[in-house]
């Protein structure tokens, strides 16, 4: 049986999600359901603390039955925000770098390789970074709600909204921290 998740390889997080909800599986609002993304992938997720991991912020792999198994360290990811940019992060490496079809299986990542400061920064880690920013706060829905948000800034008091302010409130209406939510939108060039 070919697993579920295959049907997407190689897309981007905005070609997932439009894939998704034209089939039915997702409403592309905020904050992303990452859970059912999950599911309709037919991934396992494994929060379970593991002794022999401690440096390891998270992992996707393929097991042996076939069946993609993302593995998130739960003292690494306690805050919501960051545990959903984890998530999202490992989803990035199954639909991008996983092809069990030519024996890549597995990307575990560690500290070092999420910290985007690592001197041995890869291309993978960046895009599954760039795929989790994109899944979690796609360009859209970042317009749609920041130009709401900025409109009844500016009704109510009749001033310019500050950023802080604008990434505060963006950042808790997509589940995201606020350094994941100015990093995004800075690299939309939207501030």
């Amino acid at each position: 049986m070919k697993a579920k998740f295959t049907k997407y390889y190689g897309k981007s997080a905005k070609e997932l999600l439009a894939m998704l909800s034209e089939e039915g599986h997702i409403d592309i609002a905020p904050p992303i359901d990452l859970y059912s993304i999950l599911n309709v992938l037919g991934v396992r997720l494994d929060e379970s603390i593991d002794l022999d991991r401690l440096d390891t912020a998270g992992s996707v792999s393929i097991g042996m039955d076939g069946v993609p198994v993302i593995w998130i360290n739960p003292l690494e990811n306690s805050f919501l925000p960051r545990k959903r940019f984890t998530i999202a992060h490992e989803i990035g490496h199954l639909i991008k770098h996983i092809d069990p079809n030519v024996g890549m299986t597995e990307y575990i990542d560690t500290r070092k390789t999420l910290n985007r400061k690592a001197s041995y920064w890869d291309s993978k880690e960046y895009e599954a970074n760039n795929f989790a920013a994109e899944l979690l706060m796609p360009t859209e829905l970042l317009k749609e709600h920041g130009e709401k948000i900025i409109a009844k800034y500016r009704k109510l008091t009749g001033k310019k909204m500050p950023i802080d302010r604008l990434i505060s409130e963006m950042a808790k209406i997509f589940n995201v921290s606020e350094q994941a939510m100015r990093f995004r939108l800075r690299n939309i060039g939207a501030i």
